[in-house]
């Protein structure tokens, strides 16, 4: 195990993510949130997830368990903080080391301050004090860090990560994202995923779109996980503009992402086969949220429909009135794509379950008839695939998504 230990404060979502990439990364990690049960249940989730990576090779020669023997749950946060140095603080100053992605190699010297490693953006490490707590986690945790951190007369080794930052971006789920400055000059983000097999092809579908429906991609770095897009201006979500005013935009965008593509993104046969076998097993993890008829009829969708699709275009699988944003260049593009190949049918269902735009039965139906009748497509096909991949994404770990059910 490495020297350096990571304390990880929170233990949602994003706090799950940091404490795989540290571990993948070699680093030790104590993970604790102050909410009851909450850290018992990440190690669950991380231990499940972890195995998933594991089989899709994506722990850089670790296994599963190798991981999940160097994150280790803090009873207390005293416990977690021990031995705790610096505080990771919010991705700053960014735009003038945006360059670095474009030219990584020039810049060897910045790389000391600012490294971009394993799916991580690392950058200087500060002590605690009052000057960086302005923003970040709940003001009880961060007050018990300011405490904990006075008394304490010399700190050791390690590092603490407080998640939650809320910046740069804050609805940032599963990539750290920060507005930047390309180096022409130009606007744009700054995007580190963490490491997962949906976004893996992420930049190679931005690439084959070049522009046409959705953001530039402007650089990238595959082994950093990074990313360098266009920045949408003034960047409002298509949700706020209402039902039928963002289904109109969504189905001009649609065609137009419709690229014909094939390597190296994933197949969404292989996916739907990857769903249906999963789904029953998660099911019962959760405790059998929903009724078995539902399951049943999922899993029956996917694997009908995987060996009979048509023709194979590009699909982005999480096109939704969240991740369509206003900018300047053309008025909508898309962001955000976990890319697969597969039927037109298929990449409707984003759409379909698009919550934000609607979540009563007469709201999905309208969504269902509309875009297939305006596209021409298979209204049966459109419904399966929407209902086999909005149950296969209703759960995170043990829990369910209520906007997906």
């Amino acid at each position: 195990m490495s020297e350096t230990q990571i304390a990880i404060v929170g233990a949602g979502l994003i706090g799950r993510a940091w404490a795989i990439t540290f571990a993948r990364a070699g680093h030790g990690v104590r993970i604790f949130d102050p909410a009851p049960g909450a850290t018992a249940a990440a190690l669950e989730t991380i231990r499940g997830l972890t195995a998933d990576l594991e089989a899709q090779d994506m722990l850089a020669g670790a296994t599963a368990r190798d991981l999940t023997a160097r994150i280790a749950a803090a009873e207390s946060l005293e416990g977690a903080l021990e031995g705790a140095l610096h505080l990771h603080r919010k991705l700053q100053p960014i735009a003038p080391l945006v360059e670095q992605i474009t030219n990584l190699r020039r810049h060897e010297a910045n790389e000391r301050n600012i490294r971009l490693s394993m799916g991580l953006v690392s950058w200087r490490p500060v002590p605690v004090d009052s000057t960086i707590l302005g923003r970040s986690i709940d003001n009880l945790v961060l007050n018990a860090v300011q405490a904990i951190w006075n008394a304490r007369e010399r700190p050791t080794s390690g590092h603490v990560f407080l998640n939650r930052l809320g910046e740069p971006y804050a609805d940032g789920h599963v990539s750290l994202t920060a507005p930047a400055t390309a180096a022409d000059g130009r606007p744009a983000v700054l995007k580190v995923q963490f490491p997962h097999r949906e976004s893996e092809h992420e930049a190679d579908a931005l690439a084959r779109w070049d522009g046409d429906g959705a953001v530039h991609l402007l650089a990238h770095d595959t082994a950093r996980h990074a990313l360098l897009i266009e920045r949408c201006t003034p960047g409002t979500h298509l949700a706020g503009e209402g039902g039928d005013a963002a289904l109109t935009v969504l189905a001009e965008l649609l065609p137009r992402l419709w690229k014909p593509a094939g390597q190296p993104f994933t197949p969404l046969a292989d996916e739907a086969a990857r769903w249906a076998a999963d789904l029953p097993r998660r099911w019962e993890a959760a405790g059998t949220p929903f009724e078995q008829r539902l399951l049943d009829a999922a899993v029956e969708a996917l694997v009908h429909l995987a060996p009979s699709q048509e023709e194979q275009v590009l699909l982005h699988q999480d096109l939704h009135g969240d991740n369509v944003l206003r900018a300047e260049r053309e008025p909508w593009l898309a962001i955000d794509p976990k890319p697969l190949t597969g039927e037109r049918e298929a990449g409707l269902a984003p759409i379909v379950r698009s919550y934000e735009l609607g979540h009563s039965r007469p709201d999905v139906l309208h969504r269902l008839e509309r875009l297939t009748s305006e596209l021409g497509l298979d209204r049966d096909r459109a419904r399966g695939w929407a209902l086999g991949q909005t149950l296969a994404w209703a759960f995170d770990g043990t829990a369910v998504r209520a906007n997906h059910v």
